[in-house]
């Protein structure tokens, strides 16, 4: 269990802000589904480079009432739903 935690806390004493950065913490993944919601309702030509690269690489779909993060499967021949979910340790 030690090893476990020690693994978990060095993963998240990585963690950065950056996009490509998989660790979400509750405020990164809340901000990055209002980011992606917004940047649906605008047209292509008003889009700016971080919001077409979100669009690219994830969706927000509303399940059950709740927004949820989707990371997109890159294969298009494989019919994949990768639900993103904020890491718990910063939830508490």
């Amino acid at each position: 269990m030690k090893l476990k935690n020690d693994f978990i806390n060095k993963i998240l004493g990585m963690r950065n802000e950056s996009l490509n950065n998989p660790v979400f913490t509750l405020e990164r993944y809340n901000q990055t589904i209002e980011l992606i919601n917004d940047a649906k309702l605008k047209s292509n030509s008003r889009r700016n480079d971080q919001e077409i690269s979100l669009l690219k690489t994830y969706d927000a779909l509303n399940l059950g009432n709740q927004d949820k993060l989707v990371k997109k499967s890159k294969d298009l021949k494989i019919h994949q739903l990768n639900i993103m979910l904020p890491s718990m340790k910063f939830m508490m």
